[in-house]
């Protein structure tokens, strides 16, 4: 027999009474494709629970053995004075499904069935969700158990949060009386209880974490047994256990043990206190949407039982009424030391305005944060999305010896240090434009230009790699520094993770040693150490053998050896190519970060050494089928050839780059020409033996697209529990200068609490856009003072008047209304004033006479959050789609007025709106617009995609593509009597 509750599962039972595959997330709308008859028999067994209840009674005892007995009252008649006259019509209709009137009585019952919680019915009825509770009780009281299966409702996540609610608490209502089926993925049912922990039964926690219930539990009580007789039944890190237990879902976010008035120490014994658990396999660490959770393990519900069992006073933890966090000075400090270099180390900015929940202040923001999941990293912490080793969890904080070779691990004079978490996705948002991303912006050179970085998320199996451009030798080795250096491989490649189920390089894609030889091309892989860790040791051997020939090179000296630069080149393009194939088999995306701080002033004139060592890294970091592109098109060593098990067989035209590069620089945008063109550093081997002819077409793009803007924006916020929305994508698209600027930004916000997600407000993004330097906006203007001034508008918390904006800005007050002649002197440069205001950044309120005028930017100060009417740019867009064309044709117009200029009644208003000339032609008529085109574009949103605004009524812009082979002949099916597959 069926019980009640809410089950989930990725398949509906066989047999089902309805079976609702796309229900609407209105409950009532839900509810009436749940009892339709046509397709469901709930009506039926519904009339099977009636008769139950009322078998043998007379219709005016069923009537009251309903509303007296069952409380099965609704449904009612609106009286001329608006108050509802009856609410006794719903039982008189569900007793007209059991012994009807008439015929016509029942199928109007049926009707009013599926109109239940619609509001008003066809019969003229209010009729509220509380109709629907009253029949769910008639099954209750029959003891009738129908089996229902509903799909979660596609794009659940897109709906607001409090439609979900009202959703999640529709099927909670069914499943007290039904036995209710949720079909929905593994994935989605870990997000729903995570998200909505307070709005689903603990069954859905369980299914969303399969293994608190799985294993043998004999194995689970020996291991609690073994832990308790290690720890003894009074250890302080037990306390967490009974804390997890006492939650449905028996997990918690680290956040919410910080903040537990019953936790009395800091967040590092936290920490230390769950490292000791997860030891023991008591409890899992694990990282859901973004935040680390503590999981308890099937061990850790055994410890408690045998702790119960010994009459322990640790299985419950008393609650502490008003007991008091840690402080803000304890959280400061650990944010300054680094606490243990564990994942949820850092802090908040202190001087954050907008903490995220309405009330908390600034204090309560850095209690209220992390650096890896809640909100952000301070400037001087150096946070990260990978994990330091567990010997610096237990060694104590950055200060301490043990902690400080984790966070930078030293081999042969180069050093590997960890991305910020901010840093991490702003690098990866930016790869999602393209293969080959250009990021046009300042970056600072490190202080030590030997050092690489990495950084790795869990959640998203994302891997991604920096080093900065000092010729090739040196970055390749910084590159290899960093693929194979233990913070990466620890996390991204541990060799757990090669020999998945005990089996030897079981977690690869291939495990045959001998086809990843001969056709992914690993290097170093022997049949001796074909097992995840000697292999990792002959990668780690490796990569020193080359580190410490390195010296002997002289780079920078009048001895520099040619050709032993030559060969550790090569050795160093075959390791960077070797760990990005194992990545890649491993499916993890790998990206790679090359910063080129010096790019405008001393790398472009010599460019050609940049593209051509990317012209050999790309192919190396690429394939076909499984096969290496580079090995296959491009190896001139004929041993190599050789090597390669045969041709591939052709099937498709083109191959596939393995992850993504990112070149950022000042001015690197100019180098897209050179690199469409960077595969002539290359020989062809077409006349080779075991080459065969595809593509391996690579895509070039802007890092700073709006697409990126909405990934990095949607990364971050998702850890402080904001939702992203459009007006706010636009606005950092405006006026950020890359993606970096946009999570460093929202990194400074604070983080709502637990459940309690909401938009993200254009207060708040004011706030976080006036921790940026100014130099970081409005890339495209090129004017030191308008960027200024903007930064002292985002920073001011009432209108200011011109000399306290210049005071604040750090310019004269002549500055910002002063209009300079260009050099020919036939025109006039607009001011400071001119420009903002037109952009419908600036409102200027021109008191009168003898009174300042008052300056203020055109977006919500800290006490208009919360209005309707609260200031926004003149030309950002809504939160609903419109046209584009349309707005941002506006958009151009009214800048253009604000300078005596007019567009519409121009020759090229029409042929702008039909799509003939673009926007560069109007640039090309009237200069002043071009500095502030790509604002105006992006205030306005393009909608419908990354269209620019040099294809704004026109087609589509060309994406660039670097083509890397030769295209197959038609007739091609294989080239070579013993070619393979390609996989």
């Amino acid at each position: 027999m069926s019980e009640p509750g809410l089950t989930v599962c990725q398949q509906p039972p066989v047999s089902v009474a309805s079976y609702v595959q796309n229900p609407p997330v209105a409950p009532s709308k839900a509810w009436r494709d749940l009892v339709d008859h046509r397709h469901s028999t709930i009506p039926q067994v519904l009339t099977r629970a009636l008769r139950e209840l009322v078998d043998g009674m007379t219709r005016d005892e069923a009537r009251a053995t309903l509303l007296e007995g069952h409380d099965v009252r609704g449904l009612s008649v609106q009286g001329v004075d608006g108050i509802d006259a009856t609410d006794d019509l719903l039982a008189d209709y569900l007793l007209d499904l059991v012994a009807p009137r008439d015929e016509t009585a029942f199928w109007e019952a049926q009707r009013l069935l599926r109109q239940l919680g619609s509001g008003g019915t066809s019969a003229g009825l209010t009729s509220t969700l509380d109709d629907i509770r009253a029949v769910l009780r008639v099954f209750e009281a029959a003891d009738v158990v129908p089996t229902v299966a509903i799909h979660l409702p596609e794009q659940f996540r897109d709906y607001r949060r409090e439609q979900r609610r009202k959703f999640l608490a529709w099927l909670c209502d069914l499943a007290d009386v039904m036995d209710v089926r949720l079909v929905t993925s593994t994935l989605e049912a870990t997000w729903l209880a995570t998200a909505h922990e307070s709005d689903v039964p603990p069954s859905v926690n369980d299914a969303a974490n399969p293994r608190l219930h799985s294993g043998s539990p004999v194995a689970a009580t020996e291991t609690a047994r073994a832990a308790l007789d290690d720890l003894g039944d009074d250890h302080p890190a037990l306390d967490l256990l009974a804390m997890l237990d006492e939650r449905g879902s028996q997990r918690a976010p680290y956040t919410a043990l910080y903040d537990d008035a019953r936790v009395d120490v800091g967040r590092s014994a936290v920490r230390h206190r769950a490292g000791v658990l997860d030891d023991h396999d008591l409890v899992d660490r694990a990282r859901i949407d973004g935040d680390h959770y503590l999981v308890l393990r099937p061990a850790g519900v055994a410890a408690l039982d045998l702790l119960c069992a010994r009459d322990s006073t640790r299985a419950v933890v008393p609650a502490v009424e008003d007991a008091g966090a840690e402080t803000a000075a304890e959280a400061d400090a650990e944010a300054v030391t680094g606490g243990e270099g564990s994942p949820e180390d850092g802090a908040g900015c202190t001087s954050c305005g907008f903490s995220g929940s309405e009330g908390v202040d600034a204090s309560d923001a850095v209690r209220s944060v992390f650096a890896i999941g809640s909100v952000s990293d301070p400037r001087t912490l150096t946070a990260s999305a990978v994990l330091p080793p567990k010997q610096a969890r237990e060694g104590g904080g950055v200060g301490s010896a043990v902690a400080a070779d984790a966070v930078a691990a030293r081999d042969d004079d180069l050093r590997t240090d960890y991305l910020s978490y901010a840093e991490h996705h702003a690098i990866a948002s930016a790869a999602q434009s393209a293969e080959i991303a250009l990021d046009d912006r300042r970056v600072q050179k490190f202080d030590d230009p030997r050092a690489a970085r990495v950084s790795f998320d869990e959640e998203r199996d994302e891997a991604v790699v920096e080093a900065e451009w000092d010729g090739p030798l040196p970055t390749a080795a910084r590159l290899c520094a960093a693929l194979t250096s233990d913070a990466l491989v620890s996390k991204a490649m541990p060799a757990t993770r090669l020999d998945e189920d005990g089996v030897a390089l079981g977690g690869l894609v291939e495990s045959n040693a001998y086809l990843l030889r001969r056709t992914r091309c690993l290097g170093y892989l022997k049949d001796a150490n074909a097992d995840g860790e000697s292999y990792l040791a002959a990668l780690r051997q490796a990569r020193v053998d080359l580190l410490s020939r390195m010296p002997a090179v002289g780079i920078g000296t009048d001895d520099y050896n040619h050709e032993l630069a030559g060969d550790l080149l090569r050795e160093a393009h075959g390791i960077i190519g070797t760990v990005s194939q194992l990545l890649d088999l491993l499916d993890v995306d790998l990206v790679r970060h090359i910063r080129v701080p010096e790019y405008a002033r001393n790398i472009h004139d010599k460019r050609h050494t940049l593209t051509k060592f990317l012209s050999t890294a790309i192919p190396i970091g690429a394939r076909y089928g499984h096969f290496s592109a580079y090995r296959v098109l491009y190896e001139g060593r004929e041993d190599k050839r050789e090597d390669l098990l045969c041709a591939p067989e052709v099937t498709r035209p083109n191959g596939d780059l393995i992850g993504s590069w990112v070149l950022s620089g000042p001015g690197i945008s100019r180098l897209d020409e050179d690199l469409r063109t960077m595969d002539r550093h290359l020989d062809l081997q077409d006349e080779a033996e075991k080459f065969a002819r595809f593509l391996l077409d690579v895509q070039v793009g802007d890092a700073m697209q709006r697409s990126t803007v909405a990934a990095a924006l949607s990364r971050m916020a998702s850890i402080k529990r904001l939702d992203p929305t459009r007006r706010s994508v636009s606005l950092l698209h405006a006026l950020c200068d890359s993606t970096a600027s946009v999570t460093e930004a929202v990194m400074n916000l604070g983080s709502q609490r637990l459940g309690e997600d909401r938009d993200l407000e254009l207060g708040e993004v004011r706030w976080a856009l006036s921790t940026l330097d100014h130099r970081r906006l409005l890339r495209d203007v090129g004017r030191p003072a308008v960027s200024k001034v903007l930064k002292a508008l985002l920073r001011a918390e009432t209108p200011v008047s011109k000399a306290d904006l210049a005071a604040l800005a750090g310019v004269s007050k002549r500055g910002i209304t002063r209009r300079e002649k260009t050099d020919s002197g036939e025109a006039t440069t607009p001011s400071v004033r001119d420009v903002l205001e037109a952009a419908g950044l600036l409102v200027v309120d021109e008191t009168g006479p003898g009174k300042a005028d008052l300056y203020r930017l055109a977006l919500p100060f800290r006490e208009e959050r919360r209005e309707t009417d609260a200031p926004a740019p003149t030309w950002l867009c809504e939160e609903t789609v419109d046209g584009f064309e349309v707005a941002l044709q506006d958009a151009l117009a009214g800048f253009l007025d604000a300078f005596g200029h007019s567009l519409v009644g121009s020759d090229l208003w029409i042929p702008l709106i039909s799509g003939e000339v673009g926007v560069d032609d109007v640039e090309e008529r009237w200069p002043v617009l071009a500095p502030w085109t790509s604002t105006l574009v992006a205030l306005v949103d393009p909608g419908g995609g990354d269209r620019g605004e040099d294809d704004v009524g026109g087609p589509p812009a060309t994406v660039p593509v670097i083509q890397f082979g030769q295209a197959p002949r038609a007739e091609q099916t294989t080239l070579d009597d013993v070619g393979v597959p390609a996989w």
